[in-house]
């Protein structure tokens, strides 16, 4: 299915995957996130975020383009996006945001987009590729490759912050593979996971009310 090294081409659905090229096409990108992925945009990741990485993190954006069904065919209109920037360093990408539009889904391209962004990380010597998954997406990264872990993050506002992360160490995470870590100052925990386990991520909300459990993903690139 690949074109080149910066695109693919499926021709009989005429799909072609690449990197953003302009300005322009990162709004448009920025578009079809806020209708199919609206949260994007929350959190310390504003509407600026990825502007101001243009172009010098281009190749880390990717989109897809519908054509029409015909040759020649110049009603394109975008149907998917992956933009990944470089983060913690020179070692890592984050993928921050990662859509298709519902009646192009089903054709492999999120695993399309997802890849050229990863091959365009390894280029520039990083080796991994690291996301935040929402509910619902984590078997397809799994599928991609990516590893599984939960990140348990401890807002600012929640009373005897460390007293609660040895509870919860002590409890649900007891004999698991975690880490201690911190994020501006308030703590976090990460937990590594063999697979997918939606049981122990019930129980830590269950148990940890107002403070943020989600997965995470990782992938090695070289």
């Amino acid at each position: 299915m690949c074109a080149s090294p910066d695109s693919a081409r499926s021709d009989a659905a005429r799909l072609e995957v690449t990197t953003v090229g302009s300005v322009a096409e990162l709004a448009e990108a920025e578009r079809l996130l806020d209708v199919w992925l609206p949260e994007w945009a929350h959190g310390r990741r504003g509407r600026d975020f990825y502007r101001v990485r243009y172009p010098e993190q281009a190749d880390l954006m990717v989109i897809a383009r519908s054509s029409g069904a015909r040759a020649g065919d110049r009603n394109e209109r975008l149907v998917g996006t992956v933009l990944a920037h470089l983060d913690g360093g020179p070692d890592s990408v984050t993928v921050g945001a990662v859509a298709v539009a519902a009646p192009a889904r089903r054709r492999g391209l999120g695993r399309a987009m997802l890849a050229l962004a990863e091959r365009h990380a390894a280029a520039r010597g990083v080796s991994r590729c690291d996301l935040g998954s929402v509910d619902g997406a984590e078997p397809f990264y799994v599928a991609c490759g990516y590893d599984v872990g939960l990140l348990v993050q401890i807002p600012p506002g929640i009373p005897e912050p460390e007293a609660l992360v040895d509870r919860l160490l002590a409890g649900p995470l007891r004999g698991r593979d975690t880490e201690r870590a911190e994020f501006g100052g308030w703590p976090q925990i990460r937990v590594r996971l063999p697979d997918l386990d939606a049981r122990l991520l019930a129980v830590l909300r269950a148990a940890a009310p107002g403070v943020s459990v989600g997965y995470v993903m990782s992938k090695h690139l070289v």
